[in-house]
């Protein structure tokens, strides 16, 4: 072992890295040997450009390792929304103090009578299969969009025909997710509306717990939770955009991708990061066709990983909530629940064919055909996925090295989007879902 030795440093960095990426680095020896990465930093805004300085006063010897510190920088504030701990105090989103509480009724139900706590049960059960059937379908149609555009870029570059199709596609698939819109709010009306269920149980942390969702639903533009009906916009709006924030996640050039096919992602998609763009640039023939089909596989396993995700989840916490609210004297309803949780959440992390390891596996099949390599994944004029680096070091994957690194942050991004979605059909998720061991 050696003493590990201090070395201050500055670098400009070139090109410019945009407001909102992370930067980490390393340290690499004159013997090739290198540090592990540094913390993550999050690019606030520009500066001075640094110079470099020395404070070891000498020339290293043997082989020593190097303690890289992390920049300084002064932590941003908590984005309570992003999946990640912004302002560096281990704490992430809402298990933040800066952030909205969740709500917590303590274990308690409404003490309703009878019908009237089965009937908040099954409010709460349309919240969550309504909320994810929703999601399912708009995610399917974003999908259909951006891959018959990613056809064009591929297969067939300045084709006319294949434009046209692309863009009727993308305009079909629109059509079909205002009309799942509709059901959607016709679903919660008929279950979660009066006579069936009070406003006031909607928002009640003994009830559903609403009440402290409205700086959620506040920022989608639905500025009061005063009727069931608010509560179907918030979940649309809110949905809609966690459903972007997948795409972006399973499509980096999906941006490019949307304005190829006629569409206007800033007016339309207001939730879909840039990510990539390859300005229309693709990999060639022999790659091409290689790359459409990794895309797709892509789309279709996060789709699947995000559904089985939604649903495992949601059968836990209906079960623990039938405890809550019905069977408040059964002794033995909670240890059933609880059981239940961790048989279902098991499926999502079981060795080999658990949603995770399907996910990686689904990845692996349908993108490493060669000549397709890691590099046609990552580039710009590929599927665009270094693009979203940054976002995925601060989710602990600190570089796409691998296509294992890729399924890792997808895997993240995802559950986090998920976990959101459930959270806005079910405040109190987190609450129910606190089962022991």
């Amino acid at each position: 072992m050696f003493a590990p030795q201090h070395l201050d440093f500055g670098a400009l960095v070139q090109p410019a890295v945009a407001v909102g990426q992370f930067i980490t680095a390393t340290a690499t020896d004159p013997n090739g040997n290198t540090s592990e990465f540094s913390n993550c930093v999050q690019v606030t805004g520009t500066g001075p450009v640094p110079t470099f300085t020395s404070t070891s006063g000498s020339t290293p010897t043997a082989t020593p390792s190097f303690t890289v510190p992390a920049p300084t920088r002064t932590p941003a504030p908590e984005n309570c929304y992003d999946c990640i701990d912004n302002d560096g105090d281990g704490k992430i989103d809402r298990d933040d103090e800066d952030c909205p509480l969740r709500a917590n009724g303590m274990e308690l139900g409404l003490s309703r009578p009878g019908k009237g706590a089965k009937a908040i049960v099954k409010c709460a059960k349309t919240l969550g299969q309504a909320g994810t059937k929703f999601s399912t379908a708009k995610l399917k149609h974003l999908q259909k969009c951006v891959d018959a555009a990613f056809v064009c870029v591929q297969r067939k570059p300045n084709d006319a025909v294949c434009a046209a199709k692309a863009k009727s596609t993308c305009a079909k698939g629109l059509a079909k997710s205002a009309s799942d819109e509709g059901k959607l709010r016709r679903a919660i009306l008929k279950r979660c509306a009066p006579p069936s269920v009070d406003v006031a149980d909607l928002r009640s942390v003994a009830g559903i717990g609403y009440e402290t969702e409205a700086a959620v639903c506040g920022e989608r533009g639905v500025g009061t939770l005063a009727s069931a009906s608010d509560v179907a916009d918030c979940l649309v709006a809110e949905h809609g955009c966690r459903v972007e924030d997948l795409v972006a996640s399973e499509v980096p050039r999906a941006v490019e991708l949307l304005r190829l096919a006629g569409r206007d992602p800033t007016v339309e998609f207001p939730c879909l990061a840039a990510g990539a763009d390859g300005a229309g640039a693709d990999l060639g023939t022999a790659k091409g066709k290689l790359a459409v089909k990794c895309q797709k596989a892509i789309g279709k396993a996060g789709a699947k990983f995000a559904s089985v995700k939604a649903k495992l989840t949601q059968k836990c916490s209906s079960a623990v909530y039938v405890c809550v609210q019905v069977k408040t004297t059964d002794a033995k309803c909670r240890p059933k629940a609880e059981a239940t949780c961790r048989k279902q959440l098991a499926k999502l992390t079981a060795p080999g064919k658990g949603a995770t390891a399907k996910l990686a596996a689904a990845i692996t099949k349908s993108c490493t055909k060669a000549p397709l390599a890691l590099t046609d994944l990552l580039e710009d004029d590929g599927l665009g996925f270094a693009a979203l680096g940054g976002e995925c070091a601060a989710l602990g994957v600190p570089s796409l090295g691998s296509l294992a690194d890729v399924s890792t942050c997808l895997e993240r991004r995802h559950t986090c989007r998920v976990e959101q979605m459930i959270e806005t059909e079910m405040p109190r998720v987190v609450e129910l879902l606190d089962v022991s061991p």
